[in-house]
């Protein structure tokens, strides 16, 4: 950011909507513990704030000054990146503005920001549709944004402007029931409707989204406590927001049941999270998940297997204390939705202290992205194709068998995802450091085997039945056998969108991707450490 001239008039603020303090017998506690409980506000930008002097943003593709932002930007956004839109209507930029001004007592330059978010509601009102920012996942980051400016300021323009977002959370586009499935963005939307209530004095925001948590945490998770957004990073986000979001309820309204209901429920979630945790201490790569950290555990408990019928997930581990131990998930249950992929059947392993099978985790929310149609795709996943047959997208999948004998776990999951009958065997031998898939078709059917090795694993050599990697960290090598015939080895390639892996957001590694074709009706390919 650089300085340079502007001078502006604050516009006139938007109606307000009910904006003097609804009674209510209920003690509240305003602003409980802002910034610990409550998130704080972004982080402060690099550069000086300065009152009376221009403040410029360069928010590529779009540049402007704070104050001078052209209104027809908010019908026609300048980038097509639905992620980027969303934060540039949110104005968590004026969050980093904001923040960076006050921490230096520059007030003029704070209220100018404040007078910069107004003019986006009068010059760009609400319509009642979900368009020009006006979404309900816009809207809950905005009403977050107003939450941190008031927190900074105490600008009596902003309990108004926080009226017209939490109205909109209160209404027909609000993610959750009654008008959608329970979703982290309600979850997020009550948050801080709750944290603007606190800020301005409102226990009727307060109280009655604390109430929709209330209503909402047991529909949140399946009865084993495993989030129904088939994601594991997700899940345990959901995990760690409803304890923090619980907290907060008993810091607001002290005395509320709420928060007991809510920290009943966790205790089965939090056992969810350990499954759903590797063994070497990170969130497991299903669906849009990144290498974030997990939750390690498994005190008091004995190693095995952890079965979630409602939401497909069946984890297995053979030592909670040995960070070399194997560990595996096999994904089945019901049809794709909020952040899970097309990945029925789908196998994620991992043994003598590496990651060996995994997920490619997820790159961008930009539909128009070229590798957006790739990361969550079934060949992105390690799972059997039936070629030439259209993907169902409802498609589900169901275990039939499961053993354990202590040292060898078997797996039998089946599914219709390409209109035949499939089964596929999974034995994961921990003793053995090995793998076997086995991929059952009717007959007739012609298919592929698709395996992505962890981003640590480096080709040595190939043929056509066999593939040899080390891991750069490790030193271990990996040795894969099969009675198909493989027919591409991807490391990185743009021209088969394959062999990537996503460790963090917009961050990609390169990665081997393996294609094995058969015509067979039964496929096996082993992959074992040594």
């Amino acid at each position: 950011m650089s300085a340079l001239a502007l001078s502006l008039a604050a516009p006139s603020a938007p109606a307000a909507v009910a904006s003097e303090q609804a009674t209510s017998s209920r003690t509240i506690n305003p602003a409980a513990r802002f910034g610990t409980i409550v998130p704080p506000c972004a982080d402060p930008i690099d550069s000086a704030v300065k009152d009376g002097e221009p403040i410029e943003v360069d928010l590529s593709p779009y540049r402007f000054t704070v104050g001078r932002i052209d209104p027809r930007v908010w019908t026609d956004s300048p980038s097509k990146d639905p992620a980027w839109t969303m934060w540039f209507y949110s104005f968590r930029w004026a969050q980093q503005v904001a923040r960076k001004a006050a921490a230096h007592g520059q007030d003029e330059a704070v209220a100018r920001t404040v007078a910069q978010v107004q003019r986006f509601y009068t010059e760009n009102p609400d319509t009642g549709r979900s368009v020009h920012g006006w979404d309900e996942g816009t809207s809950l980051r905005r009403l977050q944004t107003l939450n941190c400016l008031y927190h900074l300021s105490k600008d009596e323009r902003i309990p108004a402007m926080m009226a017209v977002e939490v109205e909109l959370q209160f209404g027909p586009r609000y993610y959750g029931p009654p008008y959608r499935r329970i979703h982290n963005h309600g979850l997020m939307a009550n948050q801080f409707i709750i944290t603007a209530g606190s800020l301005v004095g409102r226990a009727d925001w307060i109280e009655r989204a604390a109430q929709r948590m209330s209503n909402e945490i047991e529909g949140a998770f399946s009865t084993r406590g495993v989030s129904f957004e088939q994601s594991a990073a997700y899940h345990k986000d959901n995990h760690g927001q409803w304890a923090a979001y619980g907290r907060m309820i008993e810091e607001v309204l002290p005395g509320s049941p709420i928060p007991a209901k809510i920290n009943a429920k966790l205790v089965r979630v939090a056992e969810a999270s350990q499954w759903l945790t590797e063994p070497d201490g990170m969130v497991t790569s299903v669906g849009d998940s990144l290498r974030v950290p997990g939750v390690p555990g498994g005190r008091g408990k004995k190693p095995g297997a952890f079965r979630d019928e409602q939401t497909g997930w069946l984890a297995g581990r053979f030592s909670w204390k040995d960070p070399k131990t194997s560990y595996f998930v096999v994904r089945y249950g019901p049809k794709t939705w909020a952040h899970g992929h097309f990945d029925k059947s789908s196998v994620v392993w991992s043994t003598a202290g590496s990651r060996v099978l995994t997920g490619p985790g997820y790159s961008t929310y930009d539909p128009v992205s070229p590798t957006a149609p790739w990361w969550k795709k079934p060949y992105a996943h390690n799972v059997g194709v039936a070629r030439g047959r259209a993907l169902d997208a409802g498609a589900t999948g169901r275990v039939t068998s499961f053993t354990n004998t202590g040292r060898v776990m078997t797996t039998v999951v089946r599914d219709r995802a390409y209109g035949v009958d499939h089964v596929r065997r999974v034995t994961v031998d921990d003793p053995g450091k090995r793998i076997t898939v086995v991929d059952g078709w009717p007959r007739g059917v012609v298919s592929t085997q698709h395996f992505h090795l962890d981003h640590t694993w480096k080709l040595v050599s190939r043929s056509k039945s066999g593939l040899v990697a080390r891991n750069s960290v490790t030193g271990k090598r990996v040795v894969m056998t099969t009675g198909g015939t493989i027919s591409r080895v991807s490391v990185g390639s743009s021209r088969y969108q394959d062999g990537w892996q996503y460790l963090r957001f917009g961050e990609r590694r390169n990665a081997i991707a393996i294609k094995i074709d058969s015509s067979y009706r039964n496929t096996a390919t082993t992959f074992a450490v040594r």
